[in-house]
């Protein structure tokens, strides 16, 4: 296993009622590798290269299954963007060119596979991709080794699809089975200290290059979920579960990781220090590589009379050996100490000497007899301001810098302080925000005409010709001044020329002679004149022939013409293989009936026996060979088809399919 926490010393009494934030342990998703995924919207068509992909995954006991895809539709059969399968025991990175199927020309895969099994344990994911053979994954902070596979030599995203969390296009791909915990996709490559630095640490919004960042902490029955980064504001929820995480992310986290060269801490101790709180993991065995300590504040399940501390905090120990759990022993100097096992629920045991016995990741509180309030709110001062701090007499302080004055002025930032009397200590903490020099809300846009600026309430705007509030902007740049209370600025406002919108459409279509084809073209066109004298943005065709079009808008005018044919369609024709090798050569390595898409059907494959061994409903699914994880014998097998003919009449078909591997 790879989580173990060695003994703990905790050198100070921490305590106190009156911390700001209240986040608790958090949330995670459980995905039942059975239709239960996240839409997370078309947002990440755009994506350039290099990014970087993050999360916490707890997998069950399955085959390589996508936990990520960037660019996919249910129907696609190119294979886009970026995906991100996991399995039990491996975890492979891959990358399309937007051709056909997932076969190994059609894509580029990096690999890792692990010796041990990490099934039911939460490990942190970190997939960077450059480009087509160039990919990196790092594993609980550490870089592993892997191999490719795959002989495209492009990548393509240019395929009109969403980002789903949770599974991929089809079954080949399928859904993934296990939990998540705070996913994120960066548009850059993270560094190895970035990797290691946010691991353990809940997601803090607006970071530059953050494209996606989701800690799914809504509530168990939210239809969506909060998008903290920049592509998208909220993901949509079909099915995952909402579970209590017990991943290790609190909301500041420290580590250290062994020196290069010896790879391992062995028999070694690590002190580490969060607010004037050291933790000192000793007796490290091998193959400990890295030691987090993370801080959770105002976990709800804290409940205790007196001086008990507002935070709970955890020691994670790194590895990716996955093969053994080592005991530890955890112990608290000068105050009791109360143990949440595994943490895995809300029941605190205490102990008054030391924790024995934990072969899993714990998170712990300390308890004492003091309270009090210390900081003002939290406040926003304009750029150059101050804030004085006076602090209750008698007790004795301690600050996150080192000083230990009862009466500071602070400029922005974030401080915490420590108070302690008797044994016991109290903390505290005060953000001061300094009022930004970009605070309009009015970002740089385009238009065809002009654009309404509103003016916030409480500001004043004066502009280039001296005059003020609100105006309408024509294309061009604006330079800006803007008082705000006692706070004043400048701020440029860019606004551009847009171009007409896109209209996309085939040039041919062909459909059946009892169907219609509906043609629209976008609302943003007032007018719209067609060739044969009909008007408006909407047409349904029934007939054959060559219609041409022009359209109006304010931002231009744009003309298109497309054919149409009207045939007579046949019933349904089903071509069905009769063999094929699943023997990972890249060949006819996977077997499906091609065509089915808008059919009702259900295909099933029989083995000699009588038992089924795979069926689906999916136009797109494929059958591996396998059995229950295990490649089926070769032989005869019967594939069996029911569906619906176009007369609405149900049809069967049996067909002898033969296995060789």
């Amino acid at each position: 296993m790879f989580k173990r926490i060695a003994t703990i010393i905790f050198s100070l009494s921490v305590c106190g009622l009156f911390a700001q934030n209240n986040v608790g342990p958090g949330n995670a998703l459980d995905f039942n590798g059975s239709g239960d995924y996240v839409d997370l919207g078309p947002n990440l068509q755009s994506m350039t290269l290099p990014i970087t992909v993050c999360m916490w995954v707890n997998p069950d006991q399955a085959s390589h299954k996508t936990v990520f895809a960037s660019n996919a539709t249910a129907t696609q059969s190119t294979y886009h963007g970026v995906w991100l399968n996991v399995g039990s025991d491996r975890v492979g990175l891959h990358m399309g060119n937007g051709t056909g199927g997932f076969g190994s020309s059609s894509r580029s895969t990096y690999l890792v596979m692990f010796p041990n099994d990490f099934y039911g344990e939460w490990i942190h994911i970190a997939a960077v991709y450059r480009g087509i053979g160039n990919m990196d994954l790092y594993i609980n902070g550490e870089i592993q080794s892997g191999s490719y596979s795959g002989t495209t030599a492009a990548w393509s995203n240019s395929f009109s699809g969403n980002a789903w969390l949770g599974k991929g296009q089809s079954d080949l791909t399928g859904y993934y089975t296990g939990e998540v915990d705070n996913f994120s996709v960066w548009g850059r490559e993270l560094t190895i200290t970035e990797i290691r630095d946010l691991m353990c640490s809940k997601h803090v919004g607006g970071q530059p290059d953050l494209l996606m960042a989701y800690d799914f902490n809504e509530t168990a029955g939210a239809t969506t979920f909060s998008n903290s980064g920049s592509a998208g504001a909220s993901g949509t929820r079909v099915g995952p579960t909402t579970t209590q995480s017990t991943a290790p992310i609190g909301d500041t986290s420290v580590h250290a990781y062994a020196a290069t060269g010896s790879g391992y801490f062995t028999n070694q101790s690590v002190t580490l220090t969060i607010a004037n709180q050291d933790f000192t993991a000793a007796g490290l065995a091998m193959p400990s590589r890295g030691v987090h300590l993370y801080r959770i504040d105002n976990d709800p399940s804290i409940s205790a009379t007196g001086c008990t501390s507002p935070h709970a905090w955890g020691v994670w120990v790194s590895d990716f050996d996955f093969s053994n759990d080592d005991p530890f022993d955890v112990s608290a100097s000068p105050s009791s100490i109360a143990e949440s096992r595994d943490n895995i629920g809300d029941t605190w045991q205490t102990n008054p000497g030391p924790v024995t016995g934990i072969t899993y990741q714990s998170e712990f509180i300390v308890s004492g007899s003091l309270t009090v309030q210390l900081l003002p709110e939290d406040t926003t001062v304009c750029p150059g301001e101050t804030v004085p701090i006076t602090l209750p007499n008698g007790l004795t302080y301690t600050w996150d810098d080192g000083s230990t004055s009862a009466s500071r002025t602070l400029g922005p930032g974030t401080y915490i302080v420590t108070a302690s009397s008797g044994g016991c200590s109290t903390e505290d903490t005060i953000v001061i925000t300094e009022f930004t020099v970009n605070a309009l809300p009015f970002t740089d846009t385009t238009t065809c005409d002009s654009v309404l600026f509103i003016a916030p309430a409480g500001t004043t705007v004066m502009w280039p010709d001296g005059g003020g509030g609100n105006r309408y902007l024509f294309p061009g740049t604006y330079v800006v001044s803007v008082t705000s209370g006692t706070c004043s600025f400048t701020q440029v406002i860019t606004v551009g020329v847009s171009s007409p919108a896109s209209i996309s459409y085939f040039p041919v279509y062909n459909i059946c002679d009892d169907e219609d084809l509906t043609f629209t073209i976008p609302s943003d066109y007032s007018t719209v004149d067609w060739s044969d004298g009909e008007t408006g943005n909407t047409r349904v065709i029934t007939e054959s022939g060559t219609y041409d079009f022009t359209a109006y808008s304010a931002c231009g005018t744009v003309t298109g013409s497309f054919e149409v044919f009207v045939e007579a369609c046949q019933d349904l024709h089903l071509w069905i293989p009769t063999a094929f090798s699943p023997n990972g050569d890249g060949t006819n390595d996977y077997f499906f009936i091609p065509n089915l898409g808008g059919v009702d059907f259900r295909w099933r494959i029989i083995n000699r026996w009588g038992a089924e061994i795979f069926a689906t409903s999916d136009p797109d699914a494929f059958w591996d060979g396998t059995f229950r994880g295990e490649k089926v014998q070769d032989g005869a097998y019967v594939m069996i088809i029911n569906y619906i003919d176009r007369s609405g009449t149900p049809q069967v078909k049996r067909q002898s399919l033969t296995v060789i591997h």
